[in-house]
Parts: structure tokens; C-alpha cells; sequence
């Protein structure tokens, strides 16, 4: 038991850890679990209070807000409501540090998967509904470390982490890759990323931030394929995924 706190009952026998300095009010009301479908307790509704026909939860309670704030808990407890043990954050922080390692998945870790064809270990995190993409690595571990390091820098110290500790050391990347590092969609009427033969013309488009950027119609395909390696150095840098990668440094602009 931790100093100056006290056990406030639940149902179901039950209890919760709260400030000694909230009890007095907390204990003024019945409070009941909240679990999902497989009987575990769910976040971030772990308590409720039922009174005047209003459901609300102990944490929101205690720090007196109301939702859509979210919510968490440091230590990962949801019974421990000591205020020390909050945390306040969005949607997408809540979603990460709650992420479960499925056993389905081909890694141990969390956003790690394993590219057959390639045969090595992808990296990725998401955050406000945008795919970081960090690259390709030999072992599942140095891309789990990838995994931490953009973790760290995207949701801070209280992210969920693979590995404990701070920022680890440069790490042996196979390739960087970046959003539009994709392949061209099969059954394309054309080889190169972004570009499609549509009434008598190559058109090019660009995917970004999950939308489609129109680019313009083309007399060749190649002329299509530089217009999009040009509008993807510029939305994302050198690094991105290009029809000629040999070419970064050539043309700026394409005639139609």
C-alpha cells in the first residue's frame, strides 16, 4: 500500500487505491467496475459512479472533468486512482500506450512486422491516424529499437515502449523508407508509382496525409513518372520512395 492512501471498496470484492485526501468523498458514493466482454477491466472507464442517472468515471471524478478527456495511468493499473498516477493525453497517446502485442502478428514487438519477400524486419507507429514508416533492419530487435526512438519522440517518456530506457544508439538501417515508399499497384496500366494511362494520357497523382494531390495529364510516361518523383522530393524530402532515384538532383519541373 502506498503512503497516505486509502482502499475505496468496489463490487465484486474489489477495491481501488485513492489519495487519503479523496476518500471522504469518494466514499460518499458506490462505485462498480467496469470490465469488457472477456471479464478483463476495460480502459479508460474503469469505475462508475451511478447517481441521478449519470454514469462517470472515478478518474474523471477526482480531477473534476469530463470527457472527452482522456484519461491514463502511468504505472498501467487501472485501480490505482492516486492523482500521481494520471496522465492526461489524446486519443492516439491512449491508443499507444494501450496497444497489445497480438500473437497473431509476425514479431514479438510492438510495430514490428516480418517482410517474407524481403526477409527482413520492418519498423512503423502511428500517430493522429499518420503511418511513420522507420525502414528495414536485419533483426527484429534493432527494428523494436527503431519502434522506441520514434516512440519517444512522437508521445514522450510516457510512451509504451519495447525496451526500457532512453533514445538507443544509431542503428544499422537496411533502407529508410517514407509514406509513399509503395509499390505500383498491379494491373496498372503503367510500371512506375502514381502514374495511369487514362484517354490518350498519362496522368500522375500523389498520395499524402490520406489525400490524392492531382499532378496534371502527360504526353509520356516518363514525363508522368518525373512529375511525380518531383512532387514527392518536395512533400517529403530526398529520402521518399522515387521512379528514378538517379535523377533526385535533375529536372524541377516537367512540361505537360
Amino acid at each position: 500500500m502506498f503512503p497516505k492512501t486509502k482502499k475505496l471498496p468496489l463490487n465484486r470484492g474489489a477495491f481501488a487505491i485513492v489519495d487519503a485526501e479523496d476518500f471522504d468523498r469518494l466514499s460518499k458514493y458506490n462505485w462498480c467496475l467496469q470490465c469488457s466482454t472477456d471479464g478483463k477491466i476495460s480502459a479508460p472507464a474503469k469505475t462508475l459512479l451511478h447517481t441521478h442517472g449519470r454514469r462517470e468515471t472515478l478518474s474523471h471524478f477526482i480531477l473534476n472533468l469530463k470527457r472527452p478527456v482522456i484519461i491514463m495511468f502511468k504505472n498501467g493499473n487501472p485501480l490505482d486512482h492516486r492523482k500521481s498516477n494520471f496522465l492526461l493525453g489524446s486519443f492516439s497517446q491512449y491508443r499507444q500506450r494501450n496497444r497489445k502485442r497480438s500473437t497473431l502478428t509476425t514479431s514479438k514487438y510492438i510495430g514490428v512486422s516480418y517482410g517474407k519477400k524481403r526477409g527482413n524486419f520492418a519498423a512503423q507507429i502511428q500517430k493522429d491516424g499518420i503511418d511513420y514508416c522507420l525502414g528495414f533492419y536485419e533483426t527484429e530487435e534493432e527494428a523494436a529499437r527503431a519502434y522506441d526512438n520514434k516512440a519517444l519522440e512522437l508521445y514522450g517518456p510516457d510512451a509504451q515502449r519495447n525496451f526500457t530506457g532512453g533514445i538507443h544508439d544509431s542503428l544499422p538501417i537496411i533502407k529508410k523508407i517514407s509514406l509513399w515508399d509503395r509499390r505500383p499497384v498491379k494491373k496498372s496500366s503503367s510500371n512506375y508509382k502514381g502514374i495511369r494511362y487514362h484517354k490518350k494520357r498519362w496522368e500522375a497523382k500523389i498520395g499524402y496525409l490520406r489525400k490524392t494531390i492531382y499532378l496534371g495529364r502527360f504526353k509520356t510516361e516518363k514525363a508522368a513518372a518525373l512529375a511525380y518523383d518531383v512532387k514527392a522530393r518536395e512533400l517529403c524530402g530526398p529520402g521518399c520512395y522515387q521512379n528514378f532515384p538517379n535523377n533526385s538532383k535533375g529536372i524541377k519541373h516537367v512540361a505537360c
